[in-house]
């Protein structure tokens, strides 16, 4: 079960009453709206009050149905998709890889900027050690890939907090392509984050 944090949940009421905008929380009230786990607007497996749950960029769905988040159990990691109409996220339950596919082919030589969110979730009370420590990025392909805020990674991330990873891919070769880029933590947890594309001429 996800953490409730109130601060966050509290973030969301407000946003709620004042009606503010953003560009996630509509796809997120129209998944809820049709699950099965909500009952008079409350989800039944994590309690929150899914109208004000849905406005908090950093929370998550328990089972992992909304579309722009998806929780790693296996790590306590919650990967973000900040780049909405150019990635597309997708996880399978049990493994500790998320995959983001880009929305059109690309064109070789062409940079096309996306960026990623990590959050920690390990305050759930299944891991010994809440915070992710020694955090380093490990990029598969540095001639093609890069990371324009390395230097802002924290080497530190306490539970609820979150960086953005903003990246930069050129493709150099064409045709289905597959590049990965590791988050590594903890001396030993390993996060993959692959991102999938079509290249073209």
């Amino acid at each position: 079960m996800a953490k409730i944090r109130p601060s966050r949940i509290a973030g969301g009421f407000i946003k709620l009453a004042t009606n503010k905008e953003d560009d996630f929380s509509d796809d997120r009230e129209s998944v809820c709206g049709q699950c099965e786990h909500r009952l008079a607007g409350i989800c039944t497996i994590c309690g929150c009050f899914t109208k004000a749950k849905v406005k908090e960029k950093n929370e998550n769905c328990p089972i992992n149905k909304w579309n722009d988040m998806k929780t790693v159990k296996e790590l306590g990691v919650i990967i973000g998709n900040m780049s909405k109409g150019v990635t597309t996220l997708s996880h399978v339950e049990k493994t500790k890889v998320v995959d983001l596919t880009f929305d059109r082919n690309l064109k070789k030589g062409h940079p096309t900027p996306f960026s990623i969110r990590v959050v920690n979730d390990r305050g759930n009370g299944i891991f010994q050690q809440e915070s992710m420590e020694d955090i380093n990025i490990k990029v598969g392909c540095g001639a093609c890939t890069k990371i324009s805020n390395i230097d802002m990674v924290p080497k530190l991330l306490a539970d609820g907090e979150h960086f953005d990873l903003k990246v930069i891919y050129t493709p150099n070769g064409i045709g289905r392509v597959k590049k990965t880029i590791k988050v590594v933590f903890n001396k030993k947890e390993i996060l993959i984050i692959n991102f999938k594309s079509t290249v073209e001429k």
